[in-house]
């Protein structure tokens, strides 16, 4: 069925975004705080189903490392907050549940 002028187009939010604030409590330290969210959207093929906003949280810090590198950490979803990533046809793949994530980063050298 074509979409009519003013109708919700599926599987879109009617609003999302994210603001990240920083801070560099010492020079080696960079930490950071993140908030994601998304507002109601029609799941395709389910037209008159809306699903519920959702606000993620996210803690990180960068530490540099001398002669290292730098060691990233971040906690994503910090509250583990439930929320449809996609939801299609009554079929829902869930959003990631609270998640630690680590990496180091090797600076390059050049010769």
């Amino acid at each position: 069925m074509p979409l009519t002028p003013g109708a919700r187009v599926p599987g879109v939010a009617r609003y999302l975004g994210r603001a990240e604030a920083a801070f560099m409590p010492t020079p080696a330290v960079e930490a950071r705080a993140l908030l994601r969210w998304s507002g109601p959207f029609t799941p395709i093929g389910e037209p008159g189903v809306r699903t519920r906003p959702y606000l993620l949280t996210d803690l990180a810090a960068s530490i540099r490392l001398p002669r290292w590198g730098t060691l990233d950490i971040e906690l994503q979803n910090l509250l583990d907050t439930r929320y449809p990533e996609i939801r299609a046809s009554g079929f829902i793949n869930p959003g990631a549940p609270r998640t630690l994530r680590t990496a180091l980063r090797f600076p390059l050298t050049t010769p």
